[in-house]
């Protein structure tokens, strides 16, 4: 298909293989700082209805990302106090112990 639907993810595994092989590239580049958005369902109209807003998928793809490179210290921004602290629980209820230290939330 051609248009801005081209270029949209149709999953989240699709979601995270972009966003890996942008970030690894933009690192090739040198680039030493570098932001990583996430859109989801309610921030962009393409993919409203597409993928029913899943926190917890959310988590799961942000921290695969920060875990992509573990030799970079990697700040996640969540919306709110609260959303940081539920992504830090998620991490330890999934892997059983705190992010690594150089997985900073906030």
């Amino acid at each position: 298909p051609s248009g801005p639907e081209s270029s949209v993810p149709g999953s989240p595994e699709e979601v995270l293989q972009q966003a890996q092989e942008s970030l690894a590239s933009a690192m090739a580049a040198g680039v030493k700082r570098i932001r990583c958005d996430i859109l989801i369902p309610g921030l962009n109209p393409i993919l409203e209805n597409r993928f029913p807003f899943d926190e917890q998928l959310l988590f799961g793809v942000a921290f695969q990302l920060a875990e992509t490179f573990p030799t970079l210290k990697t700040k996640m921004l969540f919306e709110s106090a609260g959303t940081a602290a539920s992504a830090q629980a998620f991490y330890a209820r999934q892997r059983g112990s705190p992010p690594p230290p150089h997985i900073t939330l906030g």
